[in-house]
């Protein structure tokens, strides 16, 4: 038998001790019991490390949203951190540790990225394994992701045969962002509309020739307005509308909507 205790030595110290227990027969009547101990406290502090370390690591993926995974590429088994599976809504046991069950959580539109970014680490085309996407909730709802992985066993051929890695859930950092950058967006259109309100109130001051106030109002908003390959102005007279000022438009085009009349039944709104 083996029995593992803690002493405490004539200095004051705790220490670990190992004891391993023989008995010796000879025909069948015990003639000797062996007892060989030895001192095991450095394995003993490595293991506590360990442990510890371990402990930490698990309240850092909990509070962090974060899950490890380990791939299998040439069995398609993969082990999903029950962390992971918890961060969109499921059980351990509800999500099997295989590629397409796993891979059936991945939002559809973001599938063949995954798929072309995991290839080409498979092929050792890449260093490692980096791609943001989304994955589906067990709610319908959608979390943002960002994989990372390394191939850690590569076979003859150099394709990646085990590759392991972690998902970071970074669902609020992206809301944050993408409403910064609608914001910076939003922004930018008021100052565009505003130069170009500016660059017409100058026209306007400078010149009483609604042709040149026009034309200058086109050239304001072509330069402006984001995507904006193609503007044109048409004034109302009478039933009919009329283009005053373009830019963007091919000649044939400027030449087939000079003059635009409304269908049967309708009237320009001025």
């Amino acid at each position: 038998s083996m029995i593992e205790h803690e002493v405490t030595v004539p200095d004051g110290r705790k220490r670990w001790q190992q004891w391993t227990d023989k008995a010796i027969y000879d025909d069948g009547k015990l003639v000797a019991f062996q007892s060989t101990g030895r001192d095991i406290t450095d394995r003993k502090m490595i293991e506590e490390s360990l442990a510890e370390s371990e402990r930490r690591y698990a309240l850092a993926v909990k509070a962090g949203g974060v899950g490890i995974w380990d791939w299998r590429v040439d069995t398609g088994e993969i082990f999903v951190d029950p962390v992971l599976k918890a961060l969109i809504g499921y059980e351990d046991h509800e999500i099997k540790n295989d590629l397409d069950d796993w891979c059936s959580h991945v939002h559809p539109d973001d599938m063949e990225l995954v798929g072309e970014v995991a290839r080409g680490h498979i092929e050792g085309e890449t260093p490692g394994l980096e791609v943001k996407h989304r994955m589906i909730h067990r709610d319908g709802g959608e979390r943002w992701f960002l994989a990372r992985g390394v191939a850690i066993e590569r076979g003859e051929d150099g394709r990646a045969t085990r590759i392991i890695g972690t998902d970071v859930d970074i669902t609020e950092h992206e809301l944050i962002e993408r409403a910064h950058r609608d914001a910076l967006y939003r922004l930018s259109r008021l100052n565009s509309h505003e130069k170009i309100i500016r660059t017409i109130t100058e026209s306007i001051h400078r010149s009483i020739d609604l042709p040149d106030i026009l034309e200058n109002a086109v050239e304001s908003m072509w330069k402006h307005i984001e995507n904006a390959d193609q503007v044109a102005v048409f004034l109302v007279e009478g039933e009919n509308a009329a283009l005053k000022a373009q830019r963007g438009f091919p000649d044939w085009f400027v030449e087939k909507v000079r003059i635009l009349t409304p269908p049967g039944g309708f009237i320009w709104k001025t």
